[in-house]
């Protein structure tokens, strides 16, 4: 893809950061070429037609577990439906060139600033996942070894809120990322975390293929003609056999999911079916 070459041009040092301002720049270009490839889509679809947009933000660059995760979710939606839009940042450790857009709290303020705008002129279906590690009400963003202003429920629920009217699924892989599930509750929102509010998930060590949680919901047993609960169920069972097996507190993985889309297949979401 065109903003993936874009990226690979070398530049100086072993860790680029936000603070420098060449590495900024570009990675601002690359975030731009993603949102206008999705605007170009967008002005030659036909204005009824509902188009799926896919987010996916790996925010801590300490282990690629967490880009790995990304784009997993990014290639098993596009088995679904090819025209799905996907937008990825990803943060790494020991980089000296940009292959995605840094995965700040201000590349994701952009990224919704942009899906708002799009809501209001044409319908959409969301996507987004978040994995990192986590805390209680944050979701940390770490680059090049430096800690940056983490994500938090209420720069979730702002995002959310300018867009009420858009199916969204979110998915959040993160150590208590279940404390982001009662303050972004919404009638069009599926929310899906990998641990309870109290509960640290597994599988981000660096080399680890994927989380536990995205490993198990999107590997063996994915099933997208079935229902979004009937996935995280299976999932969280293979997972309390693993924890259980490797002598791990539970993480307890929770779903929230409003009783519109109780029934509705994943295929189906995926595909910018509308539930009324």
């Amino acid at each position: 893809m065109g903003f993936l070459l874009l990226g690979s041009l070398l530049l100086s040092g072993c860790a680029l950061t936000p603070k420098d301002p060449q590495a900024l720049s570009l990675s601002d270009g690359l975030l731009a070429r993603q949102l206008d490839t999705i605007e170009a889509h967008l002005n030659k679809t036909p204005s009824q037609q509902r188009t799926v947009i896919y987010v996916g933000s790996a925010q801590h660059s300490q282990s690629l577990v967490f880009q790995r995760d990304v784009l997993l979710l990014k290639q098993r939606l596009l088995e679904i439906n090819p025209d799905v839009q996907t937008i990825l940042l990803s943060n790494q450790l020991e980089s000296s060139q940009l292959n995605y857009p840094f995965a700040t709290l201000s590349s994701l303020d952009m990224v919704f600033k942009r899906i708002e705008n799009w809501s209001q002129k044409r319908p959409i279906h969301l996507v987004t996942l978040i994995s990192t590690h986590g805390n209680v009400d944050l979701l940390s963003v770490n680059i090049g070894n430096a800690y940056w202003p983490a994500v938090r429920s209420v720069n979730i629920k702002k995002w959310l809120d300018a867009i009420p009217q858009v199916p969204s699924v979110w998915i959040l892989s993160a150590c208590f990322s279940g404390s982001f599930v009662p303050p972004l509750r919404g009638p069009q929102r599926i929310i899906m975390t990998a641990a309870a509010h109290n509960r640290n998930s597994f599988g981000c060590a660096y080399n680890d293929k994927n989380t536990y949680y995205m490993g198990n919901l999107l590997g063996e047993g994915w099933t997208p003609d079935q229902t979004w609960q009937v996935n995280h169920q299976q999932m969280a069972q293979k997972i309390m056999a693993l924890e259980q097996k490797n002598g791990l507190l539970d993480s307890s993985p929770q779903i929230d999911i409003p009783e519109k889309f109780r029934s509705q297949k994943i295929r189906d979401f995926v595909s910018g079916r509308l539930i009324e």
